[in-house]
Parts: structure tokens; sequence; C-alpha cells
């Protein structure tokens, strides 16, 4: 991979008081639902996004992770890191998590080249060490009360 594709990558995404790390290969995104097989989603640049949450438009910190398209930079695909997200890495080329929007389906990384891999484990780790780094996942409101929280909503609009 070029230096000019990884400088246009951070351009992109470079905003105040968000730190980008931007890894020098190609990964393939997987996923993976309970029982199933992975199945190949895209190939672009893995990037992190680590929002501090230190502005007025962004109150509160969260880290993001993108799959960059190489030339432009545009996001082909982007979750959030959670606390149930869990990491891991299953070999020197191949991670895994847990999706923020449905925690039980997975998606995996297969990194081109194991240096870039072990870097983006090693900086997941170290950003995701610090709980106030990452997004807490609660569930959302269900049944009976959940509806009457609707109400109220509806009834403090008006």
């Amino acid at each position: 991979m070029q230096r000019i594709d990884i400088a246009q990558v951070e351009t992109v995404f470079r905003s105040h008081k968000t730190l980008v790390f931007v890894f020098q290969c190609h990964a393939n995104l997987f996923f993976r639902k309970p029982e199933e097989e992975w199945q190949l989603a895209l190939t672009g640049i893995p990037v992190l996004l680590f929002d501090k949450g230190e502005t007025r438009a962004r109150t509160k910190g969260r880290l993001k992770l993108v799959l960059a398209e190489k030339i432009t930079g545009f996001i082909l695909w982007h979750d959030v890191i959670d606390n149930l997200t869990n990491c891991e890495a299953q070999d020197n080329t191949f991670h895994t998590m847990f999706l923020s929007t449905d925690h039980s389906q997975m998606g995996g990384f297969s990194f081109e080249n194991k240096t870039a891999a072990r870097k983006f484990h090693e900086q997941v780790d170290l950003l995701t060490s610090d709980p106030l780094n990452i997004s807490l996942s609660v569930p959302k409101a269900k049944g009976k009360n959940s509806r009457n929280l609707e109400k109220n909503k509806v009834t403090l609009k008006m």
C-alpha cells in the first residue's frame, strides 16, 4: 500500500479532538450469524477513530471502527466499539468482534499482513483498556413499561 493512499484516508477522517489510526494494509471484512459460516462482505482499509468527546458538538467519547475505500477514503462500513464488542485475535491475521448493532452477529477482519494485524490489535487493546473510551451498550426497553415511556414522550412534546 502506498503512503499517498494512507495519507488520503487519514485526511478524510481527521477532525478536531479525534485521533485517527489508519492501518497500512487491506483487510477483508466477513460477517457470521450464529450457526452459520463466514461470508465475505467487503475489502478496504481498516481505520480506528477515537473521538475524545471534548467538543460542544460531541460531548461523549467513542471508538469507531471503519472500513474505508482505498483511494477516496469513503466509508464502506463502520461500527462503534462498545463494552460487548470483544475484539479478539484468532490468529496472526484474523480478528473477530461482535457487532454493536446486533451482538449475536460477528464481524471478522482478515488482514493482508501480520504487522498491520498486530498493530490493529494492540491499538484496540490500548484504547479499550480505559472504559471511558468505549460506549456502554444497554438493552432497549421492551414490553409494557417501554410503551408507557413512549406515551410520556408524546405527551411531553405536545
